[in-house]
């Protein structure tokens, strides 16, 4: 693509097309222009294309479509996950046989970071912060330890893989680099970052985490629509779904056809018929799952192996169980893929603009990653723009400069780690922080400053180690 020389006006432009977007991205509602991450991010990308900082050509070519294909085909598969109870029964495994403060925080620790490095650390944040808070409130054990361990500890899981969050599904696609040498290099800098966050948290509430813990269960609230920002209880007919071991009724049950509203009483043939088609739809859902999986293990293209393992799982819905994939898709967080699609757009004009460029490349003299004090500055730079400008914005807007470092592989590694650990800072700083504490906020009020001092040591420390065990490792 040729480089397009742009006028001064146009210079000064789409410097103030970014930072209004930018505004508009940090804020969740301007009282001025009260449109939204969403709507902000769209409403920038127009502007970029209006003012002819960016073709519309150059505005289609610049949408990383594998990675929307990636984030929309793994909502699908989350969905029908969750439709079959997953995250559910994954909640209750974590409470099973449990018996003090310590040994639910070890288990929450490691259930948040698996999870989260296989289904986003969002997800993970939506679905057990209400097992987290009825656990507490019925042990009469703080909340604060654990509602922060859920938050960081989801963060930093998901930094060991390329599919755990949004930044690192865009730096994924944009260094092409393989699965299975991301993980390589990031897996044991996370587990590290893990345990460190927990000694910390331990020292921090040692006392209060002896305390022993309620053998009852809590309640859970069953969850069938999640996204990154919202979830919805289950309605009864989705709780028959999930539990149809439960049902009490009386009389026989009808059995509807898709093609019929009435259908004759169900029979024990047609019963059985049913529970054969339940097992196969669920061994094959769990398997399109596992081969999604391993197909990303082995290189093959992300975006297309999610799709192709999502729309699997579709059609045996459709065949085993006659329905329909609207439901499904209604449930897919359209904001987001909109609001990606807005920020690549800004982020391709901001760059063309060449104001990164110019200073991405009066700091690099100070950012030789072979060095100790090269990768100390970037770290530094990554942590501090994380921060300013969230993680995904600064992936996208550092991402085309990396090369300019000369290790583009080493900084690509060290970007992914630092961008995510980074949201550990700060309650504002990942959108997962902000799940567990507005989903928590009915029975404890995480506050600002408590987080803070949790916060600022937790993700100094796992930083200092990741970066330096991924440095380690390249040198």
């Amino acid at each position: 693509m040729d480089v397009r020389v742009l006028s001064s006006v146009q210079v000064i432009m789409g410097v103030g097309i970014f930072c209004i977007t930018w505004l508009l991205i940090a804020k969740k509602k301007v009282s001025l222009l009260p449109l939204g991450r969403t709507g902000g991010a769209l409403l920038g990308g127009v502007l970029m294309m209006v003012c002819g900082i960016v073709a519309p050509n150059e505005a289609y070519a610049s949408i990383n479509y594998d990675t929307i294909a990636l984030l929309f085909a793994m909502m699908i598969l989350t969905e029908y996950l969750t439709k079959d109870g997953f995250f559910e029964l994954t909640s209750r495994l974590l409470l099973l046989n449990c018996k003090s403060g310590v040994q639910l925080l070890l288990r929450l620790a490691g259930l948040t970071a698996l999870l989260a490095a296989l289904f986003t650390n969002d997800t993970v944040c939506v679905f057990l912060t209400s097992t987290v808070v009825s656990t507490c409130a019925k042990s009469k054990l703080p909340f604060a330890p654990f509602l922060m361990a859920l938050a960081t500890c989801a963060n930093i899981g998901s930094a060991a893989t390329m599919i755990g969050n949004p930044q690192n599904i865009i730096i994924g696609v944009m260094s092409k680099m393989a699965f299975i040498d991301f993980l390589g290099h990031s897996i044991l800098a996370a587990l590290g970052g893990l345990t460190l966050n927990l000694l910390i948290l331990y020292f921090y509430y040692k006392d209060q985490l002896r305390l022993p813990l309620s053998s009852a269960d809590p309640p859970f609230e069953t969850v069938r629509h999640t996204s990154l920002y919202s979830a919805v209880p289950a309605t009864e007919t989705e709780e028959a779904y999930l539990h149809p071991e439960d049902s009490t009724a009386a009389e026989p049950v009808a059995v509807l056809s898709p093609s019929s509203d009435l259908a004759p009483p169900a029979t024990a043939a047609t019963a059985t018929q049913s529970s054969v088609r339940r097992k196969l739809y669920r061994c094959g859902l769990y398997f399109s799952v596992s081969c999604t999986f391993v197909a990303i293990l082995c290189g093959l293209n992300m975006g297309w192996s999610t799709v192709s393992g999502a729309m699997a799982v579709i059609v045996l819905d459709a065949c085993l169980n006659g329905k329909a994939a609207d439901e499904v898709f209604s449930k897919v967080d359209w904001n987001l893929l909109i609001f990606f699609c807005g920020l690549f757009i800004v982020m391709h004009g901001f760059d063309t603009v060449g104001l990164t460029r110019s200073l991405w490349t009066a700091c690099v003299p100070y950012m030789n990653l072979s060095t100790f004090f090269g990768v100390f500055n970037f770290t530094v730079i990554v942590t501090v723009g994380c921060n300013l400008m969230s993680n995904v914005p600064f992936v996208l807007l550092v991402g085309p400069q990396l090369h300019l470092l000369g290790q583009p592989k080493l900084a690509w590694l060290l970007l992914a780690f630092v961008s995510t650990v980074a949201g550990n800072l700060t309650l504002v700083g990942s959108v997962a922080n902000l799940i567990v504490a507005e989903k928590a906020s009915h029975a404890y009020v995480l506050t600002f400053s408590e987080y803070l001092k949790f916060g600022v040591p937790s993700t100094l420390a796992v930083i200092s180690f990741g970066t330096f065990w991924i440095w380690l490792l390249s040198i």
